[in-house]
């Protein structure tokens, strides 16, 4: 249903202005002819102007091309030949609208079938959306101001010219503003991250366990660590805001909270996993691909933020989103085949077991993360707060029921911010393993090992950033705390009974 509105709507700004423009210019052209030849049946009563065909030379294109006219009559021509220029600029926009619309579907089919090809076909492309939207806002612009003017005065007899002048000034903000937003340069997306950075020298044990994965791999180590309490593992190679400021390069974001749940090698499965994604052929697209995906996906959001209660806006918003639409299943379609192959790239540097049960904690404890969550706010909310968040959310896990989804969890897909990744069957099918054959196994919180113990002083790192997450949460209004009791003198990490 919201396909068909999505298409119904494209359509309709982009054809009905056109239409209207050929029906206004060809109802007020065969109106000055049907003068015309009113005008020559009474000059020369011996031509049926009506019934028979008048001879070439009278016909009213060649009589407005002599030059021995009078000023009234070449006004009368004058105005003939804006309303046929009407007509002739309303059929080019209407046929480049129809081209457009169907040419941007063939193009992401044609990606669809190619990697490269939508690696060197996307940027050009999103640029030839973005100023085809604003062609096609001026032309439509300029269509809808001519109409009136030549329409108003033919049926009511007098042209309005304050209608005229305010619809001309709102026609051209409205093409100024969308070619402002439209052809505003793609940024390059970017991260923002609650975490701080591990620097080498006071985390050495972290980064020589990173680096040894990266040579496994056959990639270069990132530049920057950060660790963080979101669920998440991540490289990236866009620009990345932190807590300890602004990052470039290659750029590894490891979660402390599931540090906690992973085995070391476990771990080294997930890093492997995800600085698979720049060796061979991916490193292109970590590096350049990517980045400007999200970028434009980001500049789409702001058009809608920005205009898109704005009629003017709607063009720009909806040709980008065509756009991005027809080049979005070949993007999945590389996306998920990337993924799998990273996934194959974390079994080999430790084992198909050991990946299997990275991933299913990935995905079960994704859940245990949500609660801890919500008992984050519910203790917020009294006036208290948790000393240890990454601490809780172990204890979480520790008491999630031995059948916890069972039967649902392999159709589940992990979050991330920077690719898609398939549900869980299908990437423990690609590495060759059964989801019973490690579900039990995976739910076994280690005791040692533990991937938290290569991070140097990790339960200060947990604890600051512990506090500075409340404090984010009542700051941004997230939470409101309900008493007078300071939530500093009212800590807890008491794990709750059960999931």
């Amino acid at each position: 249903m919201k396909k068909i509105k999505f298409w119904a709507i494209l359509i309709g700004l982009s054809l009905i202005i056109p239409i209207m423009g050929i029906t206004v210019s060809n109802l007020v052209s065969n109106g000055y002819h049907k003068l015309y030849l009113e005008v020559l049946g009474d000059r020369l009563p011996g031509i049926d102007s009506i019934n028979s065909k008048i001879p070439e030379a009278l016909d009213i294109g060649n009589f407005c091309k002599d030059s021995n006219l009078s000023n009234t009559t070449l006004d009368f021509c004058n105005q003939y030949f804006q309303v046929k220029y009407l007509n002739y600029a309303s059929i080019i926009t209407l046929f480049y609208s129809i081209f457009i619309i169907l040419l941007i579907p063939i193009l992401g089919r044609i990606a669809a079938k190619n990697r490269n090809i939508l690696f060197w076909l996307f940027r050009p492309g999103l640029f030839f959306s973005q100023i085809s939207s604003v062609i096609l806002v001026a032309a439509n612009s300029a269509i809808l101001v001519f109409s009136i003017y030549f329409a108003e005065p033919y049926y009511f007899g007098r042209l309005h010219y304050g209608i005229i002048l305010g619809v001309s000034i709102a026609a051209l903000i409205a093409v100024i503003s969308v070619s402002i937003k439209a052809l505003s340069p793609i940024k390059r997306a970017e991260a923002r991250v609650f975490g701080k950075i591990l620097y080498k020298n006071a985390y050495p044990k972290i980064w020589q366990f990173i680096e040894s994965i990266a040579k496994q791999t056959g990639t270069t180590p990132p530049d920057t660590i950060i660790v963080g309490l979101e669920p998440t593992f991540f490289v990236t190679q866009t620009k990345v805001i932190c807590l300890d400021g602004e990052i470039s390069g290659k750029t590894l974001f490891i979660s402390l909270p599931f540090c906690r749940v992973l085995e070391q090698d476990e771990l080294q499965s997930i890093v492997g996993h995800e600085l698979g994604h720049f060796v061979g052929d991916d490193t292109k697209w970590s590096q350049k691909f990517y980045p400007i995906y999200r970028g434009s996906i980001e500049t789409l959001a702001t058009l809608h933020t920005h205009g898109g209660e704005s009629v003017a806006f709607l063009p720009a918003i909806y040709f980008m989103s065509l756009f991005i639409f027809s080049f979005e299943k070949a993007e999945k379609e590389i996306g998920r085949e990337r993924e799998l192959n990273a996934d194959r790239l974390g079994a080999k540097i430790s084992s198909p077991t050991i990946m299997a049960k990275a991933l299913l904690k990935a995905h079960i404890y994704q859940h245990a993360w949500q609660f801890t969550q919500d008992k984050i706010k519910e203790a917020l909310n009294n006036g208290k707060q948790i000393i240890n968040i990454s601490s809780f959310f172990s204890s979480v896990c520790e008491l999630t029921p031995s059948d916890f989804m069972k039967d649902e969890i392999g159709k589940s897909s992990t979050t991330h911010p920077t690719d898609t990744h398939p549900p869980l069957l299908t990437r423990l099918d690609s590495i060759g393993i059964q989801l019973s054959s490690v579900y039990a196994d995976s739910l076994k919180i280690p005791t040692s090992n533990l991937a938290i113990d290569l991070i140097e002083n990790s339960l200060k790192l947990e604890e600051e950033l512990s506090e500075l997450e409340h404090y984010k949460l009542v700051k941004s209004g997230v939470v409101t705390i309900n008493n007078e009791s300071s939530p500093d003198n009212n800590a807890t990490n008491e794990a709750p009974v059960s999931t």
